[in-house]
Order: structure tokens, then C-alpha cells, then sequence
């Protein structure tokens, strides 16, 4: 905007990365960009929304920068392939993975947590263990409600260390 007024969509700035492809040619390899999200008064607060979107080019997509990969919008939400609706948000076309790794006698899952304390909850496996879990603790050591044994498939409720296809600790009910 060069010390004008912004409307909402300009660009306020840009940060970017190119190279030399050969003697002749210079190509921009990725773009990082703040971009005005409403329109600036000369009367203003000074408190204008903007967000941050970071592009890359695709392999064998020409010279062009494609749209951002991940977009960091005005109050910290952030998208990947997609303009953020929630904190996190993620959206691919054809395969949406989200990939959670570790190193060894590491824990790779997701915490769920109240943020007074309350309820903890948490999903995922810890590193050299032969289960995936869904307990209430904050690591997926203690209080296992649902564990799925990668050796066997056994599945245990309540149990943990299932030696059947399916074994639950207490009563079941099933319907018709």
C-alpha cells in the first residue's frame, strides 16, 4: 500500500524468494505476503485487520507461485489450502492426513485439555508400545479407556491388554 490507504485484498507487503534459473532468467521460488483483510481510513484506530499468506511454487507449475499453502488470518487462525475457519484448519483435495511422528521413547498423539484443569483427554501411541489408545490421561499411559493392539487388531474396553477380538471389562448392552 505504500504508506496509502488499504483496501480490503491489497497487499501491504511482500517478502520474496527467487533464484536464477540460468543467465536470463530470474523465478520466484516462494512469496510470503501481508494482505490488508479491511479497508484503512485516514481516520482509523489504527487497528486494522491483516493477514499473513505464504506461497510456494509447484513443482512443474512454470514460473507462477500458486496460492498460499497456509494463510495465518488477523486473529491467529491458521489454514492450510484454505482460508481458516477455526484455529486449526486443513483442507486438501484428494488426501487429508495429518501426520503426528516422534522419536524413540517419544509419545506421538493428540492432548485434549480443558483449560481450567478439568478434563483431559488423549489419543494417539507411545513410541515401542504395541497399542494405539484413547484414555484420560495426559500421556495415554494410565486410566486407557479403548486400546486397539497393532500385533493382533484385539480391541479392549477397559482392558489393557485385550487377548480376544473384542474384550470389555464390565457389562455390555447391545440392541436389535
Amino acid at each position: 500500500a505504500d504508506g496509502a490507504l488499504c483496501a480490503s485484498g491489497d497487499r501491504l507487503g511482500a517478502i520474496m524468494f527467487t533464484g536464477t534459473e540460468d543467465a536470463s532468467v530470474q523465478a520466484t521460488g516462494a512469496v510470503i505476503q501481508a494482505i490488508c483483510d479491511d479497508a484503512w481510513t485516514a481516520t482509523g484506530s489504527g487497528r486494522h485487520g491483516t493477514r499473513l499468506e505464504f506461497a510456494v511454487q509447484s513443482i512443474g507449475e512454470g514460473d507462477a507461485v500458486t496460492s498460499p499453502a497456509m494463510t495465518i488470518d488477523s486473529t491467529g487462525d491458521v489454514g492450510m489450502g484454505i482460508t481458516p475457519a477455526k484455529r486449526l484448519h486443513i483442507r486438501e483435495t484428494t488426501e487429508c492426513i495429518l501426520r503426528v511422528e516422534t522419536d524413540a521413547n517419544g509419545i506421538a498423539g493428540t492432548h485434549y485439555n480443558d483449560s481450567n484443569g478439568g478434563d483431559n483427554f488423549f489419543a494417539g501411541a507411545r513410541f515401542g508400545s504395541d497399542y494405539y489408545t484413547i484414555s484420560e490421561d495426559a500421556n495415554g499411559a494410565a486410566d486407557q479407556r479403548l486400546v486397539i493392539m497393532k500385533s493382533t487388531g484385539n480391541v479392549g474396553i477397559g482392558v489393557t491388554d485385550p487377548a480376544n477380538q473384542l474384550e470389555v471389562a464390565g457389562g455390555i448392552t447391545t440392541t436389535a
